[in-house]
């Protein structure tokens, strides 16, 4: 918002270069009045019927859902609208806020593939980790109140010099002295602390999905949006949530490579 000129800096200023052309998307889209067709239709009065809605059909507009009323829509399909909208503005300059939120699977593909494609420059904040990693572009790490730059995923999470090429070392050193010793008392304790985990990870993984659903739910309920405090600190929870089960997916992959190679290592 500072940058783009919603809120004033506490401190210095802030100059777009005179050919910036910027485009927003908050990560909460406001209501708005009027029909789907109608968001297009209105900014591009020259659009034909069949142009609006051939192009609201790329973002997962089609047949009778052009004609749904505003109000009515839930956070994704209003973030679909806005990027339907963003399309036609060409921005050249980008301020992304959660892009991937509220988004489902198919969506998140295409948005993520349309943004590494995105020939302007793009300033987005995320906790979506496959974006990060896809569009491979520098990331600014914000942690306990610092600020570290990274020039990209890559080098966030290898953060700590020669870390990767010692963790991969000593994983490769573990799984040759399992081999060798077989399955004995040691690798069967572990073996069993994996399944336990595993089936608790998921458990949480479940829980949280379910946490997202609802907080979504409560984050479009009106009397929520009124309130501006409750509304922001919905969205903090809801950041974190979605944050939390990330990493839940990122150790349950682990575990289930680790549960496989158990598996093969006894064949």
């Amino acid at each position: 918002q500072v940058l783009d000129g919603k809120r004033r800096p506490s401190g210095g200023m802030v100059r777009l270069g005179s050919g910036a052309k910027p485009g927003i998307f908050t990560q909460q889209q406001a209501r708005r009045a009027g029909r789907v067709m109608d968001a297009i239709w209105n900014q591009y009065p020259r659009f034909t019927e069949l142009e609006v809605r051939s192009h609201l059909a790329r973002f997962g507009y089609r047949g009778e859902e052009v004609f749904k009323d505003c109000a009515s829509l839930s956070g994704g399909e209003l973030a679909r609208l806005r990027f339907a909208e963003l399309a036609l503005e060409r921005p050249n300059l980008m301020f992304l806020d959660e892009p991937t939120n509220h988004l489902d699977i198919y969506m998140r593909e295409s948005l993520t593939q349309a943004l590494a494609a995105y020939t302007g420059t793009l300033l987005l904040v995320t906790h979506d980790r496959y974006l990060m990693q896809t569009l491979d572009c520098p990331i600014m790490y914000l942690e306990n109140g610092s600020a570290t730059f990274y020039q990209n995923f890559a080098a966030l999470q290898n953060r700590e010099a020669g870390r990767g090429a010692k963790v991969q070392e000593t994983q490769q050193k573990a799984e040759d002295s399992a081999k060798k010793q077989g399955y004995g008392k040691e690798q069967r304790k572990r073996r069993a602390e994996v399944r336990a985990r595993l089936k608790k990870v998921e458990t949480e993984i479940e829980e949280l999905g379910a946490h997202i659903v609802e907080l979504e739910n409560e984050i479009n309920d009106p009397e929520v949006l009124r309130d501006h405090l409750l509304l922001r600190d919905k969205c903090d929870e809801l950041d974190d949530t979605r944050f939390h089960q990330q990493e839940l997916y990122e150790e349950w992959e682990k575990l289930a490579e680790e549960q496989e190679r158990f598996e093969n290592e006894g064949e």
